[in-house]
């Protein structure tokens, strides 16, 4: 089951993330995910599915630093287009990768 994928990610972001530092921002929940994809009635072709996204995309309610500096502190009001996109789709975003 893909929700079940979603967690095992979570769980192996958070073994691995520290030797790699490729993860900068980690859900807390999926909550989220899943009210983005709901009410239609139809199961939506990425159910589930774990997505990582750069952390140069906003998504609401995340930091999104860029790898900036100046940026420490900036939370993204709202999801950029791709990601609204991917919830519709029902993509489970469960954090944002470094920015080289």
């Amino acid at each position: 089951e893909l929700r079940m994928s979603a967690a095992r990610a979570l769980r192996n972001i958070e073994q691995l993330n520290g030797d790699l530092n490729a993860v900068v921002h980690v859900v807390q929940s999926l909550d989220h995910n899943d009210k983005a994809a709901a009410g239609s009635g139809i199961t939506p072709i990425l159910s589930g599915m774990p997505v990582l996204v750069k952390d140069s995309i906003e998504v609401a309610k995340m930091p999104t630093v860029c790898g900036l500096a100046v940026r420490q502190g900036h939370v993204a009001p709202a999801d950029a287009p791709l990601i609204a996109r991917l919830r519709r789709a029902g993509a489970a975003i469960i954090g944002k990768t470094n920015v080289p």
